[in-house]
């Protein structure tokens, strides 16, 4: 279900004003980098008014955490974080109250981001069938019985639409063990959240085409978070993926553990209360992938047998309109058909007819690929209490109805500390709501103001709030505006609930002395109410102050088995259980000497006794009136037997969902305690190949360093002592001093350049770790390039040329060494992958702090697929050919680049040369002196 807009964008005022549902709107408070710390209520409606019981005034600028600590309790408060973060509206079905004066219920609330605030809707009518609630319950308790770890999730998406991530809505206690997490801090997060490699390691791909396909997916992912390897198995539900899960070097069940797991799950099918069918789609000669005829069902447990007249070994195999004639007609087939199609969990109710009796069943079909998984659950008992239900406040609202006087009822309105502030009307009969020549009629959800002026008098009103307090009724004349004209009438107030029942008579209110003269009190209602009072589809028993019968209706005659007029001048107590009827006598003279209105139910067990000595279970309610100064009690009795069965089974069944849980858990510690041993012997044997593999892992380092030190870095100063040593032996006359001087400075300059490299090479892991850093001097750059290039001058090739454009005219302050390193690094490679003839550009400039410094090349150039990994260890480009070197060199250039502060990018194309360029921030020298 998509969420909606609550309100519109414009108008927002009167759209808060006329909005059906509870509304408020919350203002973003954030940090100065944006972070979002808190929700402040800056609207509300008058439905979330009263719900809260506080005015308007009172509750703006309040925190969302203050206000609604309820939804911080149950986690709702993420989901609407979630919103205003990604601005995708939310769509939540939730067991919560919104304060401490409302009872937990399913509720619907929606929220959506409108500027930067949060508007949260709420429908406190919508409530999830509570059978959908323990079917929920139901399947976490089947999932956590399960060895394999599962996990549910449903997709995020991004404002463009597109899925963003995946968020966890269920795991199975397996899941939660394994991952280390608690349920809470699980169940709403993300998987990049708790997983970031499956972004790393492409696996999240796999996720959404598994959701956007459909098609199953099984591999092995690495999790760093672990340090292992598992096996996942992810497969589309309805409401997204479920991801079954197991450690890859778990060792494989035995086919006794196969054949045990087996009869585990045929004992759940067996065993558990609903009925269970696995259908797989038959498709049509067409072979087109969503054409399809019918469904063959492969598996049924036991409880569809009755269903559908045949044994479950018959039921296996056939096509499902085999089964089920009615299959296409009652509208089934097309439902499995819409689950294959749309992929969605369908829920609905259906009737069965079978041998004469119709029961009704609630379905919920689940799609998984090419089956289906139908639930058959038996609500028949369900419907027939709540058939029996409407019928009994039917027939009291008929009762009402016919009554000649106006009835209104009104709840209580608390405020926070429980102290009542005003009154809300919940129900009218027929003559008010037909008005009776009353202009001001009250509408529900008003209050007692727009009912009767005068209960602006808040002495009026607070005597109101005492008759909810203490029970105790009152009488009273109210004036009540009738079209054009203000009336007084006669009313009295009871209590009921947690509220109050106001009876206004429809006549001018008599005088005491009018009421004296008047015989309207003296006898029983006239012919035509007798006949109201005869045929009402409640029981009605009318006792006198000793419990004696004075007058019963038919519904009351044959609920308890009498003959009409039988009842007559029986006490009371002979209709309850013998075994009661003592101390309901006592119950009757407590109530005679207080008589108050009782409600229906009042949270008491009651029966009856019937003539032939039967006790069934009944529900009471209780109101008096005074005839010629003798108190009558009236009784309204309901037969609830179907009520209290219905019950009855739904206590059996939790009963044997107990026993098989506990079955389960004795199962389950049996295998945790194997998979427990067998982890200590995989983790001994792993801590073994860990440490052989470090000892490896080390070898093979020192290795790579020698090779990448020998091979490479030692090349050029060694060749540049060579060439200054032979040239040295030339200048074999004394007047050739000062060049056999100078020739031996390059030595030493060489040498020390030599140890320099050693000293790096040989400590790369302190390079990793961070030990080596950059040591700034005064540096003249192109005195450094001249010396660098006089050094390469012996490895240049035939005709191969190295020209320098450089605009550096003072010494900068930078590591001079680093940048030594560098330049000898890139300037070798630009001649060794360039063929003879070809020239070598060096471009270097000195602007607003900044040293760049640019290597083109003619030679071989990099594919567009090495260069992604260049820069990486050990990493060289495929077209190398038979050239030497370790793929050390960029990588070691590049980590000397971070030491400085400064950057590297790369422009290559295959047989078109290279460019590479750096740029250094540096200070100016004479500055830093």
């Amino acid at each position: 279900m998509n969420p909606t807009n609550p309100l519109k964008t414009n108008n927002l005022k009167d759209d808060l004003a006329t909005a059906q549902k509870g509304v408020l709107v919350f203002q973003a408070i954030r940090s100065p980098d944006g972070a979002l710390t808190d929700l402040l209520l800056t609207k509300i409606n008058n439905r979330a008014e009263l719900d809260l019981g506080r005015q308007t005034k009172d509750l703006l600028g309040q925190s969302l955490h203050q206000l609604l600590p309820h939804l911080v309790k149950t986690g709702v408060i993420n989901h609407f974080h979630q919103v205003m973060e990604t601005e995708q509206p939310a769509h939540i079905d939730q067991l919560f109250a919104l304060c401490d004066r409302m009872e937990d219920a399913w509720r619907n609330v929606s929220a959506i981001k409108q500027d930067d605030c949060l508007v949260i809707s709420y429908d406190p009518t919508v409530q999830i069938s509570k059978d959908t609630s323990q079917l929920s319950d139901r399947l976490q308790e089947v999932i956590d019985g399960f060895d394999l770890n599962v996990t549910i999730l449903e997709p995020v998406y991004d404002p463009q639409g597109e899925i963003h991530d995946f968020r966890f809505v269920m795991i199975n206690e397996a899941g939660i063990s394994m991952s280390g997490y608690s349920r809470q801090q699980l169940l709403g997060r993300t998987v990049s959240e708790i997983y970031p490699s499956t972004r790393r390691n492409g696996f999240f791909t796999h996720y959404v085409d598994t959701y956007q396909t459909g098609q199953l997916f099984t591999g092995e992912q690495f999790y760093p978070e672990y340090d292992c390897w598992r096996i996942e198995k992810i497969t589309r539900i309805s409401r997204g993926l479920m991801i079954t899960y197991k450690d890859s070097l778990l060792p494989n069940h035995t086919e006794e553990e196969g054949s045990q797991q087996a009869q585990l799950i045929h004992t759940i099918l067996e065993n558990v209360p609903i009925g269970i069918a696995i259908l797989r789609v038959v498709r049509g000669a067409k072979n087109s992938k969503n054409y399809y005829i019918n469904f063959r069902i492969t598996r049924v447990n036991s409880l569809l047998k009755d269903l559908f007249g045949k044994s479950t070994r018959a039921l296996e195999g056939e096509l499902l309109t085999d089964a089920f004639a009615d299959a296409n007609a009652s509208g089934l087939l097309s439902r499995c058909m819409n689950g294959i199609e749309r992929a969605d969990v369908q829920e609905f109710e259906m009737p069965f007819v079978h041998n004469g009796k119709t029961n009704w069943y609630r379905i919920v079909i689940t799609p998984q690929s090419e089956l289906l998984m139908l639930t058959f659950t038996d609500i028949t008992s369900i419907k027939q209490s709540l058939l029996a239900h409407h019928q009994q406040a039917e027939e009291l609202r008929t009762v009402l109805d016919c009554s000649p006087n106006t009835i209104v009822a009104f709840d209580a309105l608390r405020s926070r500390e429980g102290q009542i502030v005003d009154f809300r009307c919940t129900f009218q009969n027929r003559i008010r709501r037909q008005g009776h020549g009353s202009a001001n009629k009250p509408k529900a959800g008003s209050n007692p103001f727009n009912f009767s002026p005068q209960l602006r008098d808040k002495v009026l009103l607070a005597r109101y709030a005492d008759v909810v307090k203490t029970g105790r009724p009152f009488e009273s004349k109210v004036m009540v505006r009738e079209g054009q004209q203000v009336n007084w009438r006669d009313q009295t107030v009871v209590k009921s609930g947690d509220g109050v029942v106001v009876t206004i008579t429809n006549k001018p209110a008599q005088s005491m002395s009018e009421r004296s003269d008047s015989d309207h009190h003296k006898h029983f209602p006239s012919t035509s109410y007798e006949a109201i009072f005869a045929t009402a589809t409640i029981g009605i028993i009318i006792c006198d102050q000793q419990g004696r019968i004075v007058l019963t209706n038919q519904l009351a005659d044959r609920l308890l088995g009498y003959p009409a007029g039988e009842m007559d001048n029986l006490t009371i107590e002979q209709l309850v259980p013998s075994s009661v009827s003592h101390y309901h006598e006592k119950l009757r003279k407590s109530f005679n000497a207080d008589p108050q209105v009782r409600p229906m139910g009042h949270n008491r067990d009651l029966h009856a006794q019937r003539k032939d000595g039967s006790v069934f279970p009944v529900e009471v309610s209780l109101s008096h009136f005074q005839l010629d100064d003798t108190l009558y009690v009236v009784a309204y009795i309901i037969d609830i037997s179907v009520k209290k069965e219905a019950e009855r089974q739904l206590l059996a069944h939790q009963s044997q969902i107990e026993q098989l849980n506990s079955e389960l858990e004795e199962k389950v510690a049996d295998r945790t305690q194997a998979l427990l041993e067998t982890l200590n012997q995989l983790k001994q044997s792993k801590e073994e190949l860990t440490q052989a593999l470090s000892v490896e892992q080390e070898l093979g380092e020192l290795k790579s360093r020698f090779v990448a030190m020998a091979s490479h870095e030692f090349r050029s100063p060694l060749t540049a002592l060579l060439n200054s040593a032979t040239l040295i032996g030339k200048y074999t006359t004394s007047d050739q001093q000062d060049k056999r001087e100078k020739h031996l400075a390059r030595i030493r300059a060489s040498v020390n350049h030599l140890n320099d490299i050693l000293e790096e090479f040989l400590s790369v892991g302190k390079l990793e770790e961070g030990k080596i850093e950059a040591h700034p001097s005064s540096v003249d750059i192109a005195k450094l390039v001249s010396e660098v290039l006089t050094d390469l001058n012996a490895t240049l090739k035939p005709g191969q040329t190295i020209q320098t454009h450089l605009s550096c005219l003072s010494p900068v302050w930078l590591d001079g060494s680093l940048l030594r390193k560098i330049l000898v690094n890139l300037l070798s490679n630009a001649l060794k992958y360039s063929e003879a003839g070809s020239v070598v550009q060096l471009r270097g400039s000195c602007l607003m702090g900044q040293l760049t410094l640019s290597v083109q090349d003619q030679g071989i150039g990099i594919s567009a697929e090495d260069q992604e990994h260049l820069f990486e260890r050990f990493f060289r480009a495929t077209n190398v050919g038979n050239r030497t070197g370790t793929g050390l060199g960029l990588h070691i250039v590049g980590r000397y680049i971070d030491l400085m502060g400064g950057d590297i990018s790369l422009q290559s194309e295959v047989n078109q040369g290279t460019t590479i360029t750096i740029s250094i921030p540096y200070e100016d020298a004479y500055a830093s002196q």
